[in-house]
C-alpha cells in the first residue's frame, strides 16, 4: 500500500470510534478541551473523544483490564478497586512524577514543568478509563478532567507548548523517545480535524460545564453512573465503621510496566484503604485546600529547590495572588510567571542560605490564609 493510502487509512481509524459514539454526547468547548489534553492516549489506544468514556460501553471490561495491567487497579471488591483508583487519580493529580527529585537532574529547572505536561494527560485518561470501568461516577470524572484542564491552562502557553513538554516528560520516565508517541503527537499537531487544531489553547474553561456533566451524558452513561452510585453508598458505609489510618511512610518500590501509562515511582499505592478517600475534595473551603499543599527541599548546585505538592487542590479561581519568603516569617516575594498567570508555582529555587520556607495566599474576597511555615530538613542544609 503506497503511503498516502496509508496515511489515509490511518486517519479513517482515528475517526472511527468517534464516529461510533457520535451524537450520543454533545459537549462544550470546555469539555471537549479538556479531553484534548489526552489526545495522544485517545490516538494511540484506538478512543473516541466526544464523551467522558473513551469507548463504547461493550468495552467496559477492556478498560478495566487496562487499569489494573497499568495502574494495578485489581481489588476484589468494586469498593477496593474504586479506593484504589481514586488513590492512583489522587496521586496523579496532586504529585506525580513533577514531585520526584528522581526524574530530574540537580539544577534541571524544566524538569517540574515537563513532567507536570506528562501526569497531566495522564490524569485526563486513567479518568476517562475509571468512569468507563464504573469505578468513578460521571460526576467525579469531569472534576478530574476540570481541574487538569485548569492546571494547563495556568502552567503552558499553548498546544505546542503542551505537547513539547509532554515529549520530554515521557522522555524523563522512560529514559528515551517513543516513536508511537512522537508520531501520535506529530499528528494531533498538523491534522486539521485534530482537536488540538480546531480547539483554541486559550478556550474559555467554565466551571459549569464540568459541575453538570449529566445533561451531556448518554443514556448508557446516566446508566452507569447508577452502577457507580450503589458502589459509593456501600463503600461509603464500610469506611464510616473503619478507624485505621492509611500510613504510606517507608513504602517499597513499584514498578509497573506497560507502555506510557505505567508509573515507577520510590512510593507504593498503600495495598489497603482504610478510609475512603474523596477525590480533590472539589468542594472543600480554599483555606483546607490550601492547608494541605506541602513542599520538598532537594540541595541543587548551590542552591535549595523547592517541589510543591498538592498544589492542584488549590486552583487559581479560589485566590488573587501567592506570595513566599525565605528566612522571613511573614512572605513578600512574588514567584515569577507568564503575563496573565496567576496560579501556584510547582517549583521555586531558594538561595543556598535558606533556613525556612513560609508561603501565604490571598484568597478572592480579600482574605487571607494563614501563614505556613517549613523548615529545610537538616540533611538538605548539610549537603548543599
Amino acid at each position: 500500500m503506497i503511503p498516502g493510502a496509508i496515511d489515509k487509512l490511518d486517519k479513517a481509524m482515528y475517526a472511527a470510534e468517534n464516529a461510533s459514539i457520535k451524537g450520543r454526547t454533545a459537549l462544550p468547548p470546555s469539555a471537549q478541551w479538556g479531553l484534548a489534553l489526552a489526545a495522544m492516549y485517545t490516538r494511540v489506544h484506538g478512543c473516541g473523544d466526544r464523551a467522558l468514556e473513551p469507548w463504547t460501553s461493550i468495552k467496559e471490561g477492556l478498560s478495566a483490564e487496562m487499569l489494573k495491567d497499568w495502574w494495578d487497579i485489581n481489588g476484589d471488591t468494586p469498593a477496593k478497586r474504586r479506593n484504589q483508583a481514586i488513590d492512583v487519580l489522587g496521586w496523579l493529580a496532586t504529585e506525580g512524577h513533577r514531585s520526584s527529585p528522581e526524574y530530574a537532574e540537580p539544577g534541571d529547572r524544566e524538569a517540574p514543568k515537563d513532567l507536570l505536561a506528562w501526569d497531566i494527560a495522564r490524569l485526563v485518561m486513567v479518568a476517562r478509563h475509571a468512569f468507563l470501568a464504573t469505578y468513578i461516577t460521571e460526576e467525579e470524572g469531569w472534576a478530574y478532567v476540570r481541574d487538569a484542564a485548569k492546571m494547563a491552562q495556568a502552567s503552558f502557553g499553548s498546544w505546542q507548548d503542551y505537547a513539547d513538554r509532554y515529549n520530554r516528560g515521557r522522555s524523563r520516565w522512560s529514559g528515551g523517545p517513543d516513536e508511537t508517541f512522537d508520531d501520535a503527537v506529530e499528528f494531533l499537531l498538523k491534522e486539521p480535524k485534530s482537536p488540538w487544531r480546531t480547539l483554541d489553547w486559550n478556550t474559555p474553561l467554565k466551571d459549569e460545564d464540568f459541575r453538570n456533566p449529566v445533561k451531556h451524558a448518554s443514556k448508557e452513561g446516566r446508566a452507569r453512573r447508577d452502577r457507580v452510585s450503589r458502589v459509593v453508598i456501600i463503600a461509603g458505609v464500610v469506611a464510616s465503621v473503619s478507624v485505621a489510618v492509611v500510613n504510606t511512610v517507608g513504602r517499597g518500590r513499584l514498578d509497573l510496566s506497560f507502555g506510557d501509562w505505567t508509573r515507577r515511582t520510590s512510593t507504593e499505592l498503600p495495598s489497603k484503604l482504610s478510609v475512603m478517600p474523596k477525590p480533590f475534595d472539589l468542594g472543600a473551603a480554599p483555606q483546607e485546600r490550601f492547608s494541605r499543599i506541602n513542599v520538598d527541599f532537594v540541595a541543587s548546585r548551590g542552591e535549595i529547590i523547592v517541589y510543591l505538592r498538592n498544589i492542584p487542590v488549590l486552583m487559581n479561581e479560589d485566590f488573587a495572588a501567592f506570595r513566599y519568603g525565605v528566612n522571613a516569617a511573614t512572605p513578600s516575594k512574588i514567584p515569577e510567571q507568564k503575563s496573565g498567570v496567576r496560579s501556584v508555582p510547582s517549583v521555586l529555587e531558594l538561595p543556598r542560605d535558606t533556613r525556612f520556607l513560609t508561603i501565604q495566599v490571598q484568597f478572592k474576597d480579600g482574605s487571607m490564609s494563614a501563614i505556613r511555615r517549613f523548615d529545610v530538613p537538616a540533611g538538605v542544609l548539610q549537603t548543599r
